[in-house]
């Protein structure tokens, strides 16, 4: 799409103002601004974004809003496949937070695409082009942040972790991992439980989850 429209969501006007300057002066023509996130819902619902760049700290009710946010656009596209409108809307953060486990979280919560405030303007184009073609996009200080949360996180799972976590990725069922790794179910179980208290995950569907995002498949 080479002219996709643009709704900027942040509550600091310089700021959403600038950005929409540069956008303008890179040829992106279809460009709104929104200073004040209540206000978020009804722009959604008076004409429907193609890409959604939101200035969030990642702190407080951050999440919150990209669920609601989230929530709006699938209603918003449910709308328009019932009128037979091919619509989808992707979203962007700013940010400044520094914190790799709330950027992997906001990741889970299927935003596609993450900019960091310290960026240049080159950043946040590569970030619009990536993410409206269908791809997810992350600005480079936000790849060695979660590069480095990769090492870390990776050096908390034994090797047997690491095996039990990848096959399940790979819909193995208990007793199939249990034969492969030629032990017992109760063992594969406590293995899963291990992992799931050291990455925070909630389920096999988190597990799944997190072993695709970082590389067990």
């Amino acid at each position: 799409m080479s002219n996709p429209k643009i709704l900027i969501v942040d509550n600091l006007k310089l700021l959403t103002d600038t950005l929409s300057y540069f956008l303008k002066n890179y040829g992106y023509t279809s460009v709104r601004c929104i200073n004040c996130f209540s206000e978020v819902e009804k722009a959604l619902s008076f004409d429907m974004p193609d890409l959604v760049i939101i200035g969030l700290d990642l702190k407080g009710e951050s999440f919150e809003l990209i669920n609601n946010l989230q929530n709006n656009l699938q209603n918003n596209l449910q709308n328009n496949l019932q009128n037979n409108l091919q619509k989808k809307s992707r979203i962007v953060v700013a940010s400044e937070c520094q914190q790799p486990h709330l950027i992997s979280s906001a990741l889970e919560l299927g935003i596609k695409g993450f900019v960091q405030m310290n960026s240049g303007i080159d950043e946040m184009l590569d970030a619009i082009i990536n993410v409206q073609s269908g791809k997810t996009y992350l600005c480079r200080n936000t790849l060695i942040l979660l590069a480095n949360l990769n090492e870390q996180q990776e050096e908390t799972l034994s090797k047997r972790q690491q095996e039990v976590l990848r096959l399940t990725a790979r819909e193995h069922t208990i007793e199939q991992i249990a034969d492969i790794l030629e032990i017992s179910p109760h063992t594969v179980v406590s293995h899963r439980q291990n992992i799931m208290k050291k990455i925070s995950a909630k389920s096999v569907v988190g597990l799944v989850t997190y072993a695709a995002k970082h590389g067990f498949l």
